[in-house]
């Protein structure tokens, strides 16, 4: 039998292409695992975002909520001192003497002394 046997510079080739053909799977796998931590890194990114945006929005319709809540008290609280403050200055007149009859009282008197000085 009769055996095979490449050249030299055919050696030399197929060192040359294997070589390359390493170097260029090498390169592949290189930059398919920076493909790989990019997509990692930006859905990260877009996760933390989203998570930031969600507590921000809370934050916000709390803080919202607990000021409407505030103002709903505070307009509460302002009717229901309006309803008490209601009616008394009416009481408050009423307790008051009545300057009217004094006036017309002492109109009248004085009327009648100026009639007896004549």
């Amino acid at each position: 039998m009769k055996s095979l046997l490449i050249s030299t510079s055919q050696q030399e080739k197929l060192i040359q292409n294997e070589t390359e053909r390493r170097r260029t799977l090498r390169l592949l796998q290189t930059r398919q695992i920076e493909k790989q931590r990019a997509a990692q890194l930006r859905q990260t990114i877009a996760d933390e975002k989203k998570k930031q945006t969600y507590v921000l929005v809370n934050q916000l319709k709390n803080e919202w909520v607990q000021q409407k809540n505030d103002l709903h008290d505070n307009l509460e609280y302002q009717f229901r001192e309006n309803l008490m403050e209601m009616g008394k200055g009416h009481k408050g007149a009423a307790d008051q003497p009545d300057y009217e009859h004094e006036w017309l009282t002492k109109t009248l008197d004085n009327d009648a002394r100026a009639v007896e000085r004549g």
